[in-house]
């Protein structure tokens, strides 16, 4: 199996991860968005994406990265939105109490994941067992098997960007489910503004980090390990070749 055409490609244990920007999975991420955003949720009108595929104006100020999965499917998208225009697709439908956003953050959104990988009774939108969720955590590290790793790996790939490119904070319009899960990864998003019904109840957040990179490397060094070492960018290890 070789490497899909991404940058900065690694490789967990089912999946590659990395930037797909100017590469043909662009259109596969926009296709996966469309399937999940439109047709599932229904958050966006399908009609107005004729060709099937969901994108919008901020595209085009984006960051884009996937997880594509054994047989060369992607099944994971997510972007970083703002980075160069600093505006961001939460200031047009949030409040946002903080008197100014600082110039060094982006936005994470259209985060999607492959209804394949959530069959499970009890999986959530983004292929994590609600169990996992809600066991300590002593019993939940433990179990491998509900780990959400698509959206593991995708958060992994955007902290390694993040650091690359000197960017400091993350915001985010996000629901409670997805909030509580990133929660249990210790991700200390801190509210910045009131709920709002934004492709369901949302409230803006907002993520200094290093402060998360510092407290994760003093209390969750497993973690630290995972979304913050040194990342070695991996082509396919050889019992995949």
């Amino acid at each position: 199996m070789k490497p899909p055409p991404m940058r900065d490609t690694f490789f967990s244990r089912y999946f590659f991860f990395g930037r797909i920007d100017d590469t043909p999975l662009l259109s596969q991420s926009f296709k996966l968005r469309y399937q999940v955003y439109c047709l599932e949720k229904r958050f966006l009108s399908a009609q107005h994406f004729e060709n099937g595929e969901e994108f919008d104006h901020y595209d085009l100020d984006s960051t884009h990265f996937a997880a594509i999965d054994q047989t060369d499917e992607l099944v994971g998208t997510i972007r970083i939105v703002g980075q160069h225009t600093h505006r961001y697709p939460l200031q047009e439908h949030c409040e946002v109490s903080l008197p100014g956003l600082p110039r060094s953050a982006v936005e994470i959104s259209r985060l999607a994941v492959s209804k394949q990988y959530r069959r499970r009774a009890n999986d959530d939108a983004y292929g994590a067992s609600s169990d996992y969720v809600m066991l300590p955590p002593s019993v939940r590290e433990q179990s491998v098997r509900m780990r959400p790793e698509i959206v593991l790996g995708l958060y992994r790939a955007v902290f390694h960007y993040c650091q690359a490119q000197q960017i400091e904070y993350l915001l985010a319009a996000m629901e409670t489910g997805l909030l509580r899960l990133l929660n249990r990864l210790c991700m200390d998003f801190v509210p910045i503004g009131p709920e709002v019904d934004y492709y369901g109840p949302v409230r803006p957040f907002m993520l200094n980090i290093r402060d998360y990179e510092r407290v994760l490397r003093a209390t969750r060094p497993d973690l630290h390990e995972e979304f913050f070492a040194s990342a070695e960018y991996l082509t396919a290890p050889q019992r995949l070749q």
